[in-house]
């Protein structure tokens, strides 16, 4: 993403999203969790029918690797201001429950320090 650049929000209904950062920093903004800019060997874990948004912070852009389900629907985040896709028919849906995070399922965590720790 270039320098700028911002994702809409959007949410997996029954899988998480896992990224890794190469280059640059990218601000991760997950609900419930206070938004982390991210840098190389940052990785991020989106529990399911959690929004998130991404924005790249500073002058160069950034190159992360980012895992999302096969062939499943990505929602948008309708108090997220989304706006329509051409070609998209858009329903507006409820959920009542959200993944979740644990000691060892964080939102977060340095890929370079958790492969160190020999873990």
């Amino acid at each position: 993403m270039a320098p700028g650049d911002k994702t809409k929000c959007i949410f997996y209904a029954d899988d998480r999203v896992f990224g890794w950062v190469y280059r640059g920093q990218v601000k991760i903004t997950i609900d419930g969790q206070e938004p982390k800019t991210l840098s190389k060997g940052w990785a991020f874990n989106v529990a399911p029918r959690l929004s998130y948004c991404m924005e790249t912070v500073g002058t160069e852009p950034v190159v992360f690797y980012r895992t999302a389900p096969a062939r499943a629907g990505a929602f948008l985040s309708g108090k997220r201001n989304a706006d329509a896709c051409s070609g998209y028919k858009y329903v507006k849906v409820k959920i009542s429950a959200t993944g979740g995070y644990d000691s060892v399922n964080v939102p977060f965590f340095n890929v370079d320090e958790y492969g160190a720790s020999g873990s």
